[in-house]
């Protein structure tokens, strides 16, 4: 793992078990990416009983703020979480435009 780099995942939709495509997709990604770079899943909901192979937290946590700051880079679909956080990180930002509008 790269300990320089830190990737920030942010989910529009719920991980846990009777996840659908996007939370599937993204829960995924995590876990590629974690493999080689410190890597944190950010989700509005997810089932804590998972067995997720990456850091995860909500959304509503209250150190999403300060894991936006460390990010190096975020990647997200771009319209499920307020837009201003993520221009304000020092980060690149990467928009998954695999289904841009649902």
């Amino acid at each position: 793992m790269n300990p320089g780099h830190n990737v920030v995942i942010l989910s529009s939709d719920v991980v846990g078990h009777n996840m659908a495509g996007p939370g599937i997709r993204y829960l995924k990604m995590a876990a590629c990416l974690a493999s080689s770079w410190n890597t944190t899943l950010v989700v509005p909901e997810a089932v804590e009983d998972m067995d997720l192979t990456c850091h995860w937290i909500k959304s509503s946590d209250p150190a999403f703020p300060a894991v936006l700051q460390n990010a190096s880079l975020i990647i997200t679909q771009g319209y499920n979480f307020p837009l201003k956080p993520l221009l304000l990180s020092p980060a690149r930002l990467i928009i998954d435009l695999y289904d841009p509008v649902p």
